[in-house]
């Protein structure tokens, strides 16, 4: 997978997550866990802020 395609597949993966209203897919993922492609790394200080890296 290109960088672009990695991106736009993290945005539409978190686009879904933000608009989904599914607790039996929320319950399933705090059960087995998640097995993310991509993840983001960012300063728990706040200076930079992770959205400033797209």
């Amino acid at each position: 997978m290109e960088t672009d395609e990695r991106i736009e597949h993290l945005l539409a993966g978190n686009r879904r997550y933000r608009e989904s209203s599914d607790a039996a897919l929320r319950e399933r993922t705090a059960v087995h866990g998640q097995h993310p492609r991509t993840i983001v790394v960012a300063c728990s200080d706040a200076r930079v802020i992770p959205e400033e890296n797209f």
